[in-house]
């Protein structure tokens, strides 16, 4: 029985600890999201100074769910620069899904969730495999 009276308030403490969101700061001052696809030479992660952007699409979407290749109106899609970037500017503070569309030979992940907060701009890499 002590063992159970020792297990209950841990498990509780675990799963509470778990399933946080972090909080959202907004003081009125817009958001910005800055996306970077990357010719990722090396395969580490990282855009490194000897490689090059990639002109490619990405997604946006507010709220709790991912694009799922069909565009809804709370989705944003926009062709990265020659330089791979692509900047949402002007966000409302919360909750994002910023997704790479074409899902192949990538080197990081293809989904970020972000918590934007205000006057906050966030840095979201994709970087490719080849070139």
């Amino acid at each position: 029985m002590r063992k159970l009276i020792f297990f209950i308030p841990l498990i509780l403490l675990l799963a509470a600890c778990g399933s946080r969101e972090p909080e959202i700061i907004d003081t009125g001052e817009p958001g910005h999201i800055r996306v970077l696809v990357f010719h990722d030479k090396n395969r580490n992660r990282v855009f490194d100074a000897d490689e090059e952007g990639a002109v490619d699409q990405v997604s946006v979407a507010l709220g709790d769910r991912c694009p799922t290749g069909k565009p809804r109106e709370e989705q944003f899609i926009t062709q990265t620069s020659p330089e791979g970037v692509s900047l949402y500017s002007n966000l409302e503070p919360g909750k994002y899904c910023v997704t790479y569309l074409r899902a192949t030979n990538t080197t990081t992940r293809i989904t970020y969730w972000v918590y934007l907060n205000s006057g906050e701009t966030i840095d979201v890499p994709f970087g490719l495999m080849g070139n």
